[in-house]
C-alpha cells in the first residue's frame, strides 16, 4: 500500500506535473519576493514574509505541507533578500533550501510613443533585475523497500532564478525564470529527475475606487515546455484595513480569502476549494501569510501622529481649542481664533466696526493727527455773520477739507452741535442754534455726503464756553462743534460689549492688554482722577469739596469740542442718540424747598459743570437740598448756577461731565 502511495505522490509531486515541482503558492502576490528575485529591492526597507500552507487537508496520515520566510531590504538602486523554504509531502520525503538574491533597479525616464495616429505618454516608471541562487536539501523517502528508490539523504542540490520587475504608477509587471540549472534532485537512481526551467509571468493593477474602495486584480501564469497554469485573482480593500476577495487557478479549482492590515502589520488567509479528482481525497486547502514592514511614516501618517501629539485645533485654523473663542469656526490668529473681517484683532462678534480696523471702542478707529487737525482747523475758523445761520466765505476752505475726509472713509458719522451766546431770548437762541447746524448740514449735504452720515444736534444758549460777559466770550459761545464717530451704539453698549470680550478671553484663561482693565480690577492716576476699572464696572473717585464722590462711568464721550481760548481742543469719541430738538431744561423754579448750607467756595476763574440756573439764591439753595448728589451753587451776574463739579481747567471738568450719571443737559460754564 505504502508503494502505491509512494508511486502517486512522487508522480504528482516530483516527477511530472509542472505545477507541483515547485511548491504551490495561492497567496504568491503579498511574498512575490520568493519566486521573482529581481522584487527583493521594489520597497526601500525591510521587510519580513511569512507564509505557511497546508495543503490537502486528510489526504494522508501526514501534512503535505510548505512554509516560506522571506527577509528584503532595498536601499537606493540596490536590493537584497533571503529567502528560507521548508517542504513535506506527506511523511515521504522533504526539502529544506535557501536562496539569496539581488535586484538593480533602473529609473526609465517618461517617454512616448505613437500606436497608430494616436500618441501615448509613458510616466516614469522603474525596472528592475534581479538574480537569487541557493539550493535545497532532499531527505529521502522512509520505509519504501524498493531498489529503485533511493534512501538515506540526498546531495545538496544547487538551484538559480532569474527576474525582472517592471513598475509604473499602479500597474505592476514581473516574469522570473526558476531552476534555471536544470539540477537533478536525485530522489531516484533515474537520471531523469532534473528540476525543469519554469516561467513565471505576473501582471497586477490597484485601481482605487474612492477614499474607502480599491480594488486589486492579478493574474500569474506558470509555463513550462509542456504546461500551463494561470491563477485569476481579485483583491477588494477597504479602509486600506480590511481585505476580500476571490481566486480561481486551473486545474485545480477557486480561492477565497480575508486579510487585515494595520499599516505596517498585516495578516491574511485563504481556502483553496479543490474541484479535480484531489476534491474526493481531501477537504480543501489552507493558507496563511504574515508581513511586517519596518518603513518609515508617510505623511498621512505623519500628520495623523502630529495631531494625536498636539493639542486640539477642530477647526485647523492655527489656534488650538483650550485657546481658541471659536473652536469650530476657522479665523484669525490675532483674534483668537474668530472670524475678523478687517484683521484689527477683535473678533467681528465683538466688533462694532468690523469692517474698519480699529484699536479704540470695541474695534473701531480713532481719528488720524491729520484727521484731528482737519477737525480743529474746521472749528476754529467756522464764522457766522452776527445774528444769522449764513456761514462766512472764509470758512469754506476748511469745510470743504472736512468734506473731502468724510468721502474718504465712508465709515465715519459726524455730529453736529449748533450753540449760541446769551444775547437775545432762550426761544430765539435755541432756534439759531437749529439754524446754524441746519446750515452746516445742508453744506455737507450739498456736496454730496449722505443724510444718513449727518446727525444734527440744537443747544441754543445752555452750553456756553464761559460766563459770556464781554464780546470776545460771546463770540467763543456762537459756534458749532462736531463729534466724529465710528458706530451708533451708545457708551452703554460699548462697555457692554468690550465687556463680554473680555470675560470671554478670561473665562479662556487668554491674556490680551487692550482688555486687561475690564477683565482685571486696577487703580491708576488719570488727570487728576482716581479711576478704579473691574469686571462690573468703570468707577471714578475724587474728593470734591471734602466729600468723596464714586460715580460708575455710563458715558464717555469722545468729542472734539471747540475751545478757542485754550491752546488746544480735547479729542474725544462717542456715539449719542440721533435726535434733533433741544435739551429739556434740567430743573424749574418750582423745587420743593430744603435746608441746605451754601457753598461757593469755587474762585471766579474756576470753569463749572452746570446742571441748573436759578434767577434767585433761594430756589438755588433748595435744588442743591434735594439733590442726592454734592451739588453746590454760584452767583454769576444776575443768575445762581448750580453746578456739580468745578475746576481752573476745562479738560477736567469735560473729563468729570463724561462720567456724571445725571449729566442730562449739563453743561460747562
Amino acid at each position: 500500500m505504502k508503494k502505491i502511495i509512494l508511486i502517486l505522490v512522487t508522480s504528482i509531486f516530483t516527477f511530472s506535473g509542472f505545477a507541483q515541482q515547485f511548491p504551490l503558492q495561492s497567496q504568491y502576490r503579498y511574498n512575490y519576493s520568493s519566486i521573482n528575485p529581481a522584487s527583493v529591492g521594489a520597497k526601500d526597507y525591510f521587510s519580513i514574509r511569512a507564509s505557511a500552507r497546508n495543503q490537502w487537508v486528510n489526504f494522508g496520515e501526514k501534512d503535505i505541507s510548505t512554509e516560506y520566510i522571506t527577509f528584503t531590504n532595498g536601499f537606493g538602486n540596490s536590493g537584497v533578500g533571503l529567502t528560507i523554504m521548508n517542504d513535506e509531502t506527506g511523511g515521504f520525503y522533504s526539502s529544506t533550501g535557501f536562496k539569496l538574491a539581488y535586484s538593480h533597479k533602473v529609473i526609465v525616464a517618461e517617454s512616448e510613443f505613437y500606436f497608430g495616429s494616436h500618441r501615448i505618454a509613458v510616466p516614469q516608471s522603474e525596472l528592475f533585475l534581479g538574480i537569487s541562487g541557493g539550493g535545497s536539501k532532499y531527505n529521502s523517502i522512509d520505509a519504501v523497500n524498493d531498489a529503485v528508490v533511493s534512501t538515506g539523504k540526498t546531495p545538496f542540490v544547487p538551484d538559480a532564478s532569474f527576474g525582472i520587475y517592471y513598475r509604473v504608477k499602479d500597474l505592476c509587471l514581473g516574469v522570473s525564470v526558476p531552476g534555471i540549472l536544470n539540477s537533478n534532485i536525485e530522489v531516484t537512481e533515474s537520471n531523469d529527475n532534473v528540476i525543469e526551467s519554469h516561467l513565471y509571468t505576473m501582471v497586477s493593477y490597484t485601481k482605487k475606487i474612492n477614499d474607502f474602495w480599491k480594488l486589486e486584480p492579478a493574474v500569474l501564469m506558470k509555463t513550462t515546455e509542456d504546461y500551463n497554469q494561470f491563477d485569476v485573482n481579485m483583491n477588494v480593500k477597504f479602509r486600506e484595513q480590511v481585505w476580500f476577495g476571490t481566486s480561481f487557478r486551473s486545474n485545480y479549482g477557486p480561492s477565497i480569502y480575508v486579510g487585515l492590515d494595520f499599516g505596517r502589520l498585516f495578516s491574511i488567509y485563504s481556502h483553496d476549494i479543490a474541484t479535480n479528482k484531489m476534491s474526493n481525497y481531501s477537504n480543501g486547502t489552507h493558507e496563511l501569510t504574515i508581513g511586517y514592514d519596518f518603513r518609515p511614516l508617510t505623511d498621512d501618517e505623519l500628520n495623523a501622529r502630529k495631531k494625536r501629539n498636539q493639542v486640539l485645533d477642530t477647526d485647523g485654523d492655527g489656534v488650538v481649542d483650550s485657546l481658541d473663542l471659536c473652536p469650530n469656526l476657522a479665523g484669525s490668529i490675532d483674534a483668537h481664533g474668530c472670524p475678523d473681517f478687517d484683521m484689527d484683532g477683535v473678533p467681528d462678534q465683538y466688533d462694532l466696526c468690523p469692517k474698519l480696523p480699529g484699536d479704540i471702542e470695541a474695534g473701531c478707529p480713532d481719528l488720524t493727527d491729520m484727521e484731528k487737525e482737519i477737525i480743529r482747523d474746521v472749528i476754529e475758523n467756522l464764522r457766522f455773520e452776527v445774528n444769522s445761520a449764513k456761514i462766512q466765505q472764509e470758512s469754506y476752505q476748511n469745510l470743504a477739507k472736512l468734506t473731502l475726509m468724510l468721502k474718504q472713509n465712508p465709515g465715519m458719522y459726524l455730529e453736529i452741535h449748533g450753540h449760541t451766546s446769551t444775547e437775545g431770548s432762550s426761544s430765539s437762541n435755541l432756534a439759531l442754534s437749529q439754524r446754524r447746524a441746519k446750515s452746516v448740514e445742508q453744506f455737507f449735504l450739498s456736496r454730496g455726503i449722505s443724510s444718513e452720515k449727518l446727525i444734527t444736534r440744537f443747544y441754543g444758549e445752555n452750553n456756553p464756553l464761559n460766563s459770556d460777559l464781554t464780546e470776545f466770550q460771546r463770540k467763543q459761545n456762537r459756534r458749532v462743534e462736531f463729534s466724529v464717530i465710528f458706530h451708533l451704539s451708545n457708551r452703554q453698549e460699548v462697555i457692554s460689549i468690550e465687556r463680554q470680550y473680555a470675560d470671554a478671553l478670561r473665562n479662556a484663561n487668554i491674556v490680551d492688554d487692550r482688555y486687561n482693565y475690564l477683565a482685571q480690577p486696577r487703580t491708576e492716576i488719570d488727570n487728576g482722577l482716581n479711576i478704579t476699572r473691574g469686571n462690573n464696572d468703570i468707577v471714578i473717585t475724587r474728593d470734591i469739596g471734602g466729600k468723596i464722590i464714586t460715580e460708575p462711568v455710563v458715558n464717555d464721550p469722545i468729542i472734539i469740542e471747540s475751545v478757542t481760548s485754550e491752546p488746544e481742543s480735547i479729542i474725544k469719541q462717542a456715539p449719542k442718540p440721533i435726535v434733533e430738538k433741544a435739551p429739556e431744561p434740567v430743573v424749574t423754579e418750582d423745587v420743593a424747598p430744603k435746608p441746605s448750607n451754601d457753598n461757593t467756595s469755587s474762585n471766579n476763574s474756576d470753569y463749572l459743570l452746570v446742571v441748573g440756573t436759578f434767577s434767585n439764591e433761594s430756589n438755588a439753595k433748595k435744588f442743591v437740598g434735594n439733590s442726592k448728589d454734592n451739588l453746590n451753587y454760584k452767583k454769576l451776574g444776575v443768575s445762581y448756577y448750580v453746578y456739580a463739579y468745578s475746576s481752573p481747567y476745562r479738560e477736567d471738568v469735560a473729563q468729570y461731565r463724561s462720567v456724571y450719571k445725571n449729566c442730562n443737559g449739563c453743561w460747562i460754564k
